[in-house]
């Protein structure tokens, strides 16, 4: 790599000559051979921040509070405040008419007649207006007498305003004459949106097309007949969907007995212990709040009602007795689907409403054998 040149320069400070590369030079006017002389030179009157001196104390040109100000400060302005307030003030005051910087002479002034109460008044001279008046309730007063219709600025020949028919809800209101030359009349925006609503739909719209064909499709699972649109029937050809029902409780009536167990997507060999399953059948949901129900939402111990933590409990029968006589009543069957099918496990009067504490407290008793 080449070597920068060095070239000499002269200390502002100490007149000492030293030598430097012409690469640290900024093209400044003063030089120094180190950060000492650079420190002693700039001192005093010659730092940027000097302020002409030390702080003198001067009064606010309008409260007269006593302040610090640098000699730079006072020579700067020639008043000097304490605050913005005051600096407010002092100018509204001080500043005005005559005395401000933009002033341009003002708008001359004329002695006027009112004519209306005929009284002197001093008014700005402007030629534009041709009528003077001293107040504004002079002005309304003349207003109300010599503007008549005919000398109205927006006067079109006097057209009477129609009586009109809405043509959604009936009643009569006063309209425009321009209304006229619409076929259709409303008294409000809501009658007119209605109006819309059921004359401006489908064929009868102004930009009818011939729209997308209907299909109609039988329900999967009830077997109603029921109306498709195009879109969601070509969505669901591109998806090979077999299945199509008519309402969300359909599909979800559908899906607890074709998507459960070995049919579910989501099927890992049968995990879940069997109350678990039960508790989240359909029938279990129906017999807890027959059984809610039945007991008026109260606690059956503690005699407490409502709450977020009410269990429904098997009273005459445990829920493990009914698991083996519906075992033995559908021998053929797995565990769960003997359970689903055996009508005993799901009367209402085998079961109670019990709190979460007095359900605990059940199971403890039954326990213990008391």
């Amino acid at each position: 790599m080449r070597k920068s040149k060095k070239i000499k320069y002269v200390c502002n400070n100490c007149g000492k000559e030293f030598m430097r590369c012409k690469s640290r030079d900024k093209g400044g006017k003063y030089h120094f051979c180190s950060k000492k002389c650079f420190y002693e030179y700039y001192r005093g009157d010659k730092t940027f921040r000097y302020n002409g001196g030390p702080s003198v104390k001067y009064s606010c040109d309008w409260c007269g509070k006593k302040m610090n100000l640098y000699p730079r400060e006072l020579k700067a302005y020639e008043n000097h405040f304490c605050s913005i307030k005051c600096h407010a003030k002092w100018k509204k005051k001080n500043t005005r008419g005559e005395k401000a910087s933009g002033w341009k002479g003002g708008i001359s002034k004329k002695e006027y007649i009112c004519e209306w109460c005929g009284k002197k008044f001093i008014g700005r001279n402007q030629k534009q207006c041709k009528h003077r008046f001293c107040s504004q309730e002079c002005f309304g007063k003349w207003k109300s007498e010599n503007i008549v219709k005919e000398k109205v600025g927006g006067y079109k020949g006097g057209v009477t305003r129609p009586n009109l028919i809405c043509d959604w809800c009936d009643k009569e209101y006063i309209g425009h004459y321009e209304s006229l030359k619409v076929k259709n009349h409303f008294c409000s925006r809501e009658c007119h949106a209605k109006w819309r609503s059921k004359h401006r739909k489908g064929k009868d719209a102004p930009g009818w097309k011939g729209g997308p064909p209907i299909h109609f499709i039988i329900c999967s699972y009830c077997g109603k007949e029921f109306e498709m649109s195009h879109s969601t029937f070509y969505a669901k050809e591109r998806l090979n969907s077999k299945n199509s029902f008519c309402s969300r409780a359909c599909q979800g009536k559908w899906m607890s007995e074709h998507m459960k167990g070995e049919n579910s997507p989501r099927w890992q060999g049968g995990i879940t212990p069997l109350r678990d399953r039960l508790n989240k059948s359909l029938e279990y949901r129906e017999w807890r709040d027959g059984v809610l129900k039945k007991d008026d939402y109260t606690c059956q111990d503690c005699f407490k009602r409502g709450g977020h933590h009410l269990h429904a409990h098997h009273d005459k029968k445990s829920l493990a007795e009914l698991r083996k006589e519906a075992e033995k009543h559908f021998p053929s069957l797995c565990s769960f689907d003997a359970c689903i099918l055996y009508d005993p496990m799901w009367e209402v009067d085998n079961g109670t409403v019990l709190c979460k504490k007095c359900h605990v407290k059940r199971h403890s008793k039954i326990k213990e054998g008391v």
